[in-house]
């Protein structure tokens, strides 16, 4: 999983360092740097650099053929190693891997379509909505290896909650994207000026300055909801990856309003341009980051006793000695396992609680066995010791047995004479008269519910 986790992040280092370069290809011009060649660039592959537009068009086609061969490789891993757990399947690396693999595909085609259809600028925005798809199913790979800290998102009580105000943060970055790619394609960036309301209009065109004040407005709902909702984090029980990723996205939101408020205050400079296309790409990943680790904390069960994986020492435990969760040890589990790590001490727990367990169910089998078994003889006084028979339950109390008493000669009595109705004594063999040899009886069967069985199901603890 490290490889995967590895690659996913040099893929979107990759995607990212692309989409600023195609920010920056835009603010300059260098759309026509290449000419009307695709993929070659003026006739070539590795073409002359001898032009300041050529140099910048063919290097952020280097870029979109170094993200490919990422994505690729990154694919290609995943596929290989899909028989992993936690590769191939659902909640696996392997489809996100796949889905980016096509998202680079479609990109790389709708970039030859830009270029045949001259730069139409609904292209080059459908092109950038491609390109924050691919951000996100990359992201969503190197999560899925490991990334991002997502083994510690774990559940809470606010979890769900939490997953719905991430959701909602991560629609509306995507609108702002969209409507902020619209405003600068279609010339409205400088529709107005000022900051935060417009002071200056410097277009007639109503539709641009209204498209303008949209993204404005927008942008000013993004960022009240996503700062309300990492002050509101701060208060509620969530893991510390989820508050830390929310932390990020709300800065990350402050940068831009101030870099958006120091580029029209300026007269929009090409170089806080691409700063601001720059930082609204790292918003979108910090926001798709946190709306991610949310879901992931949402969909985390809390941990049981149960659920552990048992200690490979508990593989000799007797079949019928199933073990099952108490109901009070579940509802004191559930509150423990919204901390982080809290699963590896149940664990330990629950490994030790087997090792006792174990050792308590051999030691009943000995005692049962060897009380079945003992039979004692005292001479002529012989008498043997009942078959142990196992205890019902815990409410069930056994009896003990008194021990033989001594048998005393009765006094001799006065010989009567015997009656003309009684017969004749019976005699007795002299097989049973002498005292020898007793068959034990026959050992009674064992009642279904024994001391063990009791204490494995924990049913009385």
């Amino acid at each position: 999983m490290t490889g995967l986790r590895k690659l996913s992040i040099a893929a979107l280092a990759f995607a990212f360092c692309q989409i600023v370069f195609g920010a920056i290809v835009r603010i300059t011009g260098s759309g026509w740097g290449c000419g009307e060649h695709w993929p070659k660039c003026d006739g070539h592959w590795f073409p002359p650099l001898d032009r300041v537009d050529l140099v910048i068009e063919v290097m952020h086609r280097y870029l979109a053929l170094g993200v490919t061969v990422a994505v690729l490789a990154l694919a290609v891993t995943a596929w290989r190693r899909r028989a992993v757990a936690g590769v191939g399947g659902r909640g696996g690396v392997l489809r996100p891997a796949v889905l980016a693999l096509g998202i680079v595909v479609a990109t790389a085609l709708l970039g030859a379509a830009t270029i045949k259809l001259r730069l139409n600028p609904f292209i080059i925005v459908a092109h950038l909505v491609l390109a924050m798809a691919l951000l996100a199913a990359l992201i969503i790979a190197a999560m899925r290896a490991g990334g991002f800290g997502a083994p510690a998102a774990t559940g809470s009580a606010t979890a769900s909650r939490t997953w719905r105000v991430a959701r909602a943060a991560a629609v509306l970055a995507f609108m702002v994207l969209v409507l902020g790619g619209l405003t600068a394609n279609l010339g409205a960036a400088g529709a107005c000026l000022g900051f935060p309301h417009c002071r200056v209009y410097t277009s007639l065109n109503r539709g641009l300055v209204y498209l303008q004040l949209t993204h404005r407005l927008l942008a000013f709902l993004f960022a009240i909801h996503v700062l309300g909702a990492g002050r509101r984090l701060l208060r509620r029980p969530e893991a510390r990856v989820v508050k830390r990723a929310a932390a990020v996205a709300a800065g990350a939101v402050v940068l831009q309003i101030l870099v958006a408020a120091a580029l029209v205050e300026t007269r929009l400079p090409p170089v806080l341009q691409s700063l601001h296309q720059a930082v609204g790409t790292f918003v979108w990943i910090a926001v798709v980051v946190f709306a991610a680790l949310a879901r992931r904390a949402s969909e985390a069960e809390p941990a049981r006793l149960g659920d552990l994986d048992p200690s490979p020492d508990s593989s000799h435990v007797e079949p019928h000695a199933t073990r099952a969760t108490p109901a009070g040890v579940t509802a004191i589990v559930e509150p423990l396992s919204r901390e982080p790590l809290v699963k590896a001490r149940l664990a330990d727990a629950d490994r030790a609680a087997q090792a006792y367990e174990s050792a308590m169910l051999a030691l009943l089998a000995q005692a049962e066995s060897h009380f079945e078994s003992v039979v004692s003889y005292e001479g002529d006084d012989a008498h043997e010791i009942p078959a142990f028979e196992p205890l019902v339950s815990l409410e069930t109390t056994t009896e003990p047995v008194a021990p033989p008493q001594p048998q005393v000669e009765p006094e001799s009595a006065p010989q009567r004479e015997a009656s003309p109705c009684e017969g004749d004594p019976v005699s007795i063999p002299d097989e049973v008269a002498t005292p020898g040899t007793i068959e034990p009886p026959a050992p009674q069967p064992k009642r279904p519910h024994s001391l063990a069985v009791i204490m494995a199901r924990g049913a009385d603890f």
